[in-house]
């Protein structure tokens, strides 16, 4: 049997529609088989251990929160340090805002600074204290 383009086409969408209609009783069939079964109680240990997986990340969110509500500064922050590269998370840290973010205090914090300063020394000494790290 020869057949063109057009006809190939006709002759598998015919076939797909029959696969599909099969495939309703293949499903049926396949959730009586012991891998249905198996995948069914693995999918639900896993939903069990992403629940509680879930509720540490919110008490990791929380105790980082309440660090950086209790150490209230404008130059940095805890974070929980993400590894990109390894995609996972790697340690905790305390960071440092951007510079452009922190510039206005820092200049204004220079001023305050200067007035009770002699040297670039003792200006930084006071820095250090205005700016408490």
């Amino acid at each position: 049997m020869k057949t063109n383009k057009q006809e190939r086409e006709a002759i598998a969408n015919k076939f797909y529609r029959r696969m599909e209609s099969q495939m309703i009783t293949k499903n049926e069939a396949f959730k009586k088989t012991a891998t249905y079964k198996k995948l069914t109680k693995l999918k639900a240990e896993r939903n069990k251990i992403l629940k509680e997986s879930e509720k540490l990340n919110v008490a990791i969110s929380k105790e980082i929160n309440d660090f950086n509500q209790t150490n209230p500064s404008e130059y940095f922050s805890l974070s929980d340090h993400y590894d990109y590269r390894n995609n996972q998370n790697s340690d905790y840290r305390l960071n440092l805002e951007s510079s452009w973010s922190v510039q206005n205090s820092l200049c204004n914090a220079i001023l305050i600074a200067q007035v009770g300063a002699e040297t670039v020394e003792d200006m930084m000494k006071i820095l250090e204290q205005e700016v408490s790290l």
